[in-house]
């Protein structure tokens, strides 16, 4: 699928960038962020104008990034402000693109489209990640997948692949009285997923959330705000009871495309029981890792090299029930392609 500009896409956690220079790509632009002396944030595109060499092989001096290769320094408004070759003047076509950044719950993230459209108020909100008296949280991970952003989407979309993909994990197993639903909230998209009366899947028996002796009931619900960013609310608790009564494991998820063809996969976890216990913490995320790196990724790999390039829908696919809330942000995902592509070319034909 093809890679929207006019989106706020995640470039880091808050934690991986420090006033060091630190390089990711996104939506095959190669993005320079750093710290200015306050903390604020700068990014620019990571390529010197003179001979193309990766700003983030130079240094940042005095708030400014210094090319590695011959010295031009640029600053956060992307001007070249020093040349140290002949009579240091600056040439005037020597300025790198500077993107709009905003720093939002323990992320930051970069707007690579129309900088006048850039409004920070679309960023999904995560408030969870600043309650640290409620949670215990995992590290802030970043997965390079070698997988295309939307075939992620749809997995994670998909609640009831988990019975199959994740039985030794995450899912409980395919037999279970489950119920799924979806809703719609303007241009947000929810799946749910609920199971009733069952064994705990393992990974809240391994963590001590629950035990394999009571059986329990437990819902998930994914939220999802263009392009890939989720929100996994996920809990357990003993049958029959409310959720007030249960233990919460949710899971930020947000995919930002590197290619057309790969992605970052970033992800953190928390928890509101067994807090203070570091061993919990270390269980859970070796789960997560397993389900998402050894479960999850071969399959999806296995879809994307079956498609070989070929279109979702191109390949006329067999539609379940379960797959409506993919469809849905599959379609508006579409939608938000065709604006660009139409506002490009009213842009051409002007020009």
């Amino acid at each position: 699928m093809a890679l929207l500009k006019n989106v706020w896409h995640a470039a880091a956690w808050s934690q991986e960038v420090g006033d060091k220079p630190f390089a990711r790509t996104i939506a095959n632009e190669h993005i320079l962020l750093y710290r200015k002396a306050g903390g604020s944030i700068v990014a620019l595109n990571d390529t010197c104008p003179h001979r193309f060499a990766p700003l983030h092989r130079g240094k940042i001096v005095n708030g400014e990034i210094e090319c590695g290769y011959h010295g031009l320094r640029f600053n956060d408004k992307g001007a070249c402000v020093h040349n140290p070759h002949g009579d240091g003047t600056v040439p005037k076509s020597a300025a790198v693109k500077v993107y709009p950044v905003a720093e939002k719950d323990t992320l930051i993230w970069v707007w690579l489209g129309d900088p006048a459209r850039a409004d920070k108020a679309a960023i999904p909100e995560f408030p969870w990640l600043n309650e640290t008296d409620t949670y215990d949280f995992s590290g802030g991970h970043v997965m390079h997948m070698p997988l295309a952003w939307d075939l992620i989407l749809d997995n994670l979309l998909d609640l009831t692949h988990g019975a199959y993909l994740h039985p030794d994990t995450l899912a409980p197993t395919p037999d279970l009285r489950t119920e799924t639903n979806l809703r719609r909230d303007g241009d947000r998209v929810y799946s749910l997923l609920s199971t009733f009366d069952a064994p705990p899947p393992p990974i809240w028996t391994a963590t001590g959330a629950a035990t394999g002796k009571v059986h329990v009931d437990t819902w998930l619900e994914m939220r999802w705000d263009a392009p890939a960013t989720f929100f996994l609310d996920v809990g357990v608790m003993p049958t029959g009871h409310g959720r007030e009564d249960g233990n919460a494991l949710p899971t930020v998820h947000i995919i930002t495309p590197e290619t057309e063809e790969t992605s970052h996969y970033f992800w953190k976890m928390f928890r509101n029981f067994s807090r203070g216990n570091p061993k919990v913490s270390e269980v859970m995320e070796e789960f997560a890792t397993r389900a998402f790196q050894d479960e999850d990724r071969p399959m999806i790999r296995a879809v994307q090299e079956r498609m070989a390039g070929r279109d979702f829908w191109e390949m006329d696919p067999v539609l379940l029930p379960t797959d409506a809330a993919a469809i849905q942000a599959r379609r508006m995902i579409k939608k938000l392609l065709k604006e660009e592509a139409d506002e490009a070319a009213g842009g051409a034909a002007r020009s």
